[in-house]
C-alpha cells in the first residue's frame, strides 16, 4: 500500500540527486526510512488493538502495555509539540517583496497552528495520564490480579 500511494523510491532519489536544498535533518531522516516509520506504527496500532481486546477480558498483561503505549503517547505528544518549535524556524522565510497582507495571514494561521498543537497536545497528555493513574489504581489492580 505504502509503495502504490506513496512513490518511496520516487522521493528517496529526489533527495539523494539533491533536488530538494534546504531540508531539515529530520525530515531527510523520515524521508529516507519511510517503510520503516509505517512499519513502526502498524506495530504500534497492532499492539494497541490486541491489548485492549486483552484489556476488555481483564488480562494484567494487557493493563501494563496499555500503561506503557500511554506513557509513549505523552512522550511523542511532548515531543511532537518541540519538534515542531524547532520545525517552524527552518521553514522557507516569506520573500521580503511579499504583500504585507500575505505576512500577516501566514504569521496568524501558524500562530494558530500552534496553540492549536499545543491544546491538544495538553488535552491528550492529560487524559492519557488519568488513563495511567486509573489502570495504575489498588482497585484496578486488584480487578485485574
Amino acid at each position: 500500500m505504502i509503495n502504490t500511494i506513496f512513490p518511496v523510491d520516487q522521493m528517496q532519489s529526489v533527495l539523494e540527486q539533491g533536488k530538494v536544498k534546504e531540508i531539515p535533518p529530520f525530515v531527510e531522516f523520515r524521508f529516507k526510512h519511510f517503510r520503516l516509520f509505517f512499519f513502526a506504527l502498524l506495530l504500534v496500532s497492532a499492539t494497541t488493538f490486541i491489548s485492549a481486546i486483552a484489556l476488555v477480558k481483564r488480562k494484567n498483561w494487557a493493563r501494563v502495555v496499555f500503561i506503557c503505549l500511554m506513557v509513549l503517547a505523552i512522550s511523542w505528544n511532548i515531543g511532537g509539540l518541540l519538534f515542531q518549535q524547532s520545525f517552524f524556524p527552518s521553514m522557507a522565510q516569506i520573500p521580503s517583496n511579499a504583500l504585507d497582507n500575505f505576512r500577516a495571514q501566514f504569521e496568524s494561521v501558524a500562530r494558530v497552528m500552534t496553540i492549536f498543537s499545543v491544546v491538544m497536545a495538553v488535552g491528550c497528555s492529560a487524559l492519557f495520564g488519568w488513563i495511567i493513574k486509573r489502570l495504575s489504581s489498588p482497585t484496578i489492580r486488584q480487578e485485574f490480579s
